[in-house]
């Protein structure tokens, strides 16, 4: 929930940019190579996938759509479902590959409660750590860690595998 402002300075001759963040006093000199100043908007800025977790932090979720739902846990580099049952290693990181990397094709701030959800990604991270992403009607998304903020996908929530 917290802003920052970002400033960046065109190019000196001499070919250096500087940059200040409102929250910090000191100017950066930074590098960036052939940069597009026409593209840097807020929308060109903003990550093009859904969830920056690590898939390989994560040691335990439950996903559902619809009536179909998927438990998983890890236990060193394999996975189980609640009956102790084995799943294969690849298959889960694939689908979780698919589920985090969704594409993000646009954003919005919004507080007010989602219309129900499509489908529902409930995991905890190595260190206990906990978080989710709702799949909303019409290809919308909510991550637990973007709070407020309402991200149109460029595809729909993926089938329990």
């Amino acid at each position: 929930g917290t802003r920052r402002g970002f400033r960046l300075s065109a190019e000196s001759p001499e070919g250096l940019r500087f940059a200040t963040r409102d929250d910090r006093e000191c100017v950066m000199e930074i590098a960036i190579a052939d940069l597009d100043e026409q593209r840097l908007t807020a929308p060109a800025l903003v990550t093009r996938r859904l969830s920056s977790v690590n898939r390989y932090r994560i040691e335990h979720f439950v996903y559902r759509r619809g009536d179909r739902s998927l438990t998983a846990e890890r236990h060193g580099e394999t996975w189980s479902a609640p009956d102790g049952a084995d799943l294969p290693s690849a298959e889960i990181y694939s689908f979780l590959t698919g589920l985090l990397e969704t594409p993000v094709t646009g954003f919005r701030e919004s507080s007010s409660p989602s219309a129900g959800t499509v489908a529902e990604f409930r995991y905890r991270l190595e260190g206990g750590q906990e978080g989710s992403i709702e799949f909303l009607p019409g290809d919308l998304g909510r991550a637990s860690d973007v709070p407020g903020v309402v991200f149109a996908l460029g595809g729909s929530a993926p089938a329990v595998p």
